[in-house]
């Protein structure tokens, strides 16, 4: 059962293979020069990288809060699976949606949904037989 992921944290999203992952970094200031090092995966370094797996088909959609950074690579990936994501900026409010394109709309079938819509007698029907 796919479910919503919600990010409230600063980080990375990124693909690799069929797995997203959520690269979170933990930054400390250095108290002699007030300068946040870039050490990756070091421990004598000032910032570590947490990845968390989140398993592409476990998705329905994604909510980022954060500061996110991610490409077009990942966007494409997840128009491909059918996952919207849904930003939100630092206060909480809703920004936009990158929400991939209905890959199943026919035309024909919009066409004669507004048919029925539009004359009573035909909604009636749909109404009454099913």
């Amino acid at each position: 059962m796919a479910r919503n992921y919600y990010i409230n944290q600063s980080g990375r999203l990124r693909r690799k293979d069929n797995t997203l992952y959520f690269e979170k970094t933990e930054i400390s200031e250095d108290a002699e020069n007030n300068e946040a090092k870039l050490d990756l995966d070091i421990d004598e370094g000032k910032v570590t990288v947490k990845r968390v797996p989140i398993p592409i088909e476990d998705i329905d959609s994604i909510y980022l809060f954060g500061e996110i950074e991610l490409n077009t690579r990942l966007l494409n990936f997840l128009a491909q699976k059918q996952i919207p994501v849904h930003i939100f900026n630092y206060y909480g409010y809703y920004s936009g949606t990158y929400y991939p394109r209905e890959y199943l709309i026919s035309g024909f079938l919009v066409v004669n949904q507004v048919q029925h819509y539009e004359k009573n007698t035909k909604r009636i029907c749909i109404v009454c037989c099913g």
